[in-house]
């Protein structure tokens, strides 16, 4: 048995097929926890798991680049781009937490975090200074959510201008932030694009660190050497779906079932078996999720 830690099916390139997508997961030990971005998706999320009686369940937040107008995502899924064009979200407390509450399939807060990479490219450096504070100030507002709810948070942490060998803003600020908290968060860093320098930091504050199919990236040094810091106990593998393809698949649309992938490469880069990987995997987010 796998878990798809991290996977959006919610999102529109599923819209057509999701059904037979997460049955596709299910009938292969593929276990999802589907993870909402705003507040449709993460509607989307809850509905799309109160549609299954066990193996699909559900997390709700608001990613950082929700938090401002007008930036573009674009990504290139089987010859066609796809866009995310963000709408500012304000993160609203309380009816996240109605939400919350409202269905026991939600089982984390969060896609949430920092995610300083579009300031350059979409023409927001002059407003960079304000939108930081933005970003963390919300953030900390899901944490407090969480802690409320006793729910483990689900953490986006990704900067792309300010990274060098040495140092990634976003990380030094989330590990800041994350300190001020003493503890008391629980989660999992998703798709863990940092420096191995950080690892021990998030192993310290007791959280798990997720892996995409990025790990199967050739050129992903970095990343593959902080899978090699991660204990096998505090590892997490997800695909992020329907984005980060995990090699062999690479230009098509990733979903659940190609998590196995990303477990192979783990098992390649620790030298444990796949079957190793797939147990104890499985029983983290069984743990962090307090799944039975």
């Amino acid at each position: 048995m796998l878990f798809d830690s991290h996977t959006h099916v919610n999102f529109q390139p599923f819209s057509e097929n999701y059904k037979e997508v997460i049955q596709r997961a299910l009938d292969n030990d593929v276990l999802i926890n589907n993870v909402g971005s705003q507040w449709e998706s993460s509607v989307r999320s809850v509905e799309i798991a109160e549609e299954f009686n066990y193996g699909v369940w559900a997390s709700i937040g608001v990613h950082p680049i929700h938090l401002f107008s007008d930036v573009t995502e674009e990504q290139e899924i089987e010859g066609t781009v796809q866009k995310i064009r963000t709408r500012a979200e304000v993160f609203d407390y309380e009816k996240y937490k109605k939400l919350a509450q409202s269905s026991d399939k939600v089982i984390a807060i969060g896609e949430c975090g920092l995610d300083y990479y579009h300031f350059m490219r979409s023409g927001l450096e002059d407003k960079r200074v304000q939108l930081i504070k933005q970003q963390l100030e919300t953030l900390s507002q899901h944490f407090d959510l969480a802690i409320e709810l006793d729910l483990p948070v689900v953490i986006h942490c990704r900067d792309a201008a300010t990274h060098d060998e040495n140092s990634i803003q976003a990380f030094e600020d989330l590990l800041s932030l994350l300190q001020n908290y003493n503890g008391k968060v629980k989660g999992v860093i998703h798709c863990y694009t940092g420096i191995p320098k950080y690892i021990p930091a998030f192993l310290d504050l007791g959280l798990y660190i997720g892996f995409t199919g990025i790990v199967t990236f050739p050129n992903s040094i970095a990343v593959q050497q902080s899978l090699e810091l991660v204990p096998i106990d505090r590892v997490l593998i997800e695909t992020d779906a329907p984005y980060l393809t995990p090699v062999p698949f690479r230009g098509k649309r990733n979903e659940p079932l190609y998590v196995k992938h990303v477990a192979e490469k783990i098992a390649e880069i620790k030298q444990i078996s796949l079957t190793e990987v797939s147990e104890k995997t499985t029983a983290n987010a069984f743990e962090l999720f307090k799944l039975s």
